[in-house]
C-alpha cells in the first residue's frame, strides 16, 4: 500500500488539503467572517446584560472585561474575538472576569 509509509502520506495530505483551500478558499472566507462576527456579537449581549460592578455604569460602550490578576488569561477579549473563537472558549474566560467600566479598569490597572 503506497499510503503505509508516514512519510509518503504526509505529504500527499498537505498538497490535498492546500488544493481543496484554494479551491474552496470563499466558502473559508466567508465561514470565517461569520465564526469572528458571532463571537463579536456575542460578546457585546454579555455587555448589554450587564454593568460595572464598581459604579454601576451600564452603557456596554463603557464596559470591559477585567481579568483579576491571581488568574492565567488565555488572551485578550478583542483577540479572541477577532480570532473567531468559540462560544464555549468564551465563556471560560468570561469566568475569570469581572465587568468594570472603562475608568474602572484603568484604575485598576494602575493600583498594580
Amino acid at each position: 500500500m503506497p499510503f503505509q509509509d508516514p512519510g509518503v502520506r504526509r505529504s500527499y495530505n498537505i498538497a490535498y488539503r492546500q488544493n481543496y483551500y484554494r479551491n474552496h478558499k470563499l466558502l473559508y472566507l466567508q465561514k470565517s467572517r461569520l465564526r469572528n462576527r458571532t463571537s463579536r456579537k456575542y460578546l457585546e449581549h454579555l455587555k448589554r446584560a450587564r454593568s460595572c460592578e464598581v459604579r454601576g455604569e451600564s452603557d456596554f460602550r463603557c464596559l470591559d472585561f477585567h481579568h483579576s490578576k491571581s488568574v492565567e488569561k488565555l488572551a485578550g477579549f478583542s483577540q479572541l474575538a477577532t480570532d473567531g473563537a468559540a462560544i464555549s472558549k468564551l465563556d471560560r474566560e468570561l469566568q475569570k472576569c469581572v465587568v468594570l467600566c472603562t475608568n474602572c479598569h484603568a484604575k485598576e490597572h494602575f493600583k498594580r
